[in-house]
């Protein structure tokens, strides 16, 4: 039944993102700014890549009616690069590169219940396992599925 019963999987992906030119974008001014930067200029923002890998298993129906899926994964973005179109030094364009990677790890589980052939209970639950300059969220999800 193993063979049948249980699927599992495996991703690796990369991606790239092209150059794109911004007119009055948000940059620091001194390197003791975080978050809100006052003054605006023009810059072309080279974007790092990004890449992803993921661990993933299913169980159809491994108890009776239940099953399973539970994925873990891996996301990074590497740092963007940001040149001013006209060169001022008053603009500190290389803080935004210090803050612009980030890298995230997290949990995907997902329990289904089949009550019967055409009626089913579910819950999903994203775990953070581990952030860096990334939003720390935890999202749970309940389902009630009818089919007629």
């Amino acid at each position: 039944d193993f063979i049948s019963t249980i699927q599992v999987g495996a991703e690796v992906g990369v991606t790239h993102f092209f150059n794109q030119t911004y007119e009055n974008f948000r940059v620091p001014t001194s390197k003791f700014q975080t978050g809100i930067f006052p003054f605006a200029t023009d810059v072309e923002v080279s974007p790092g890549i990004n890449w992803h890998f993921i661990l993933k298993m299913y169980a159809y129906h491994f108890l009776e009616h239940l099953s399973m899926y539970f994925q873990y994964v891996m996301v990074e973005h590497k740092e963007d690069h940001f040149t001013l179109k006209k060169p001022d030094p008053a603009f500190l364009p290389g803080e935004l590169t210090k803050i612009s990677s980030w890298k995230t790890k997290m949990a995907n589980v997902s329990f289904t219940y089949d009550i019967s052939p055409n009626i089913g209970l579910g819950f999903f639950w994203q775990a953070p396992l581990m952030q860096r300059n990334t939003y720390r969220s935890t999202t749970l999800m309940f389902t009630f599925n009818a089919t007629f």
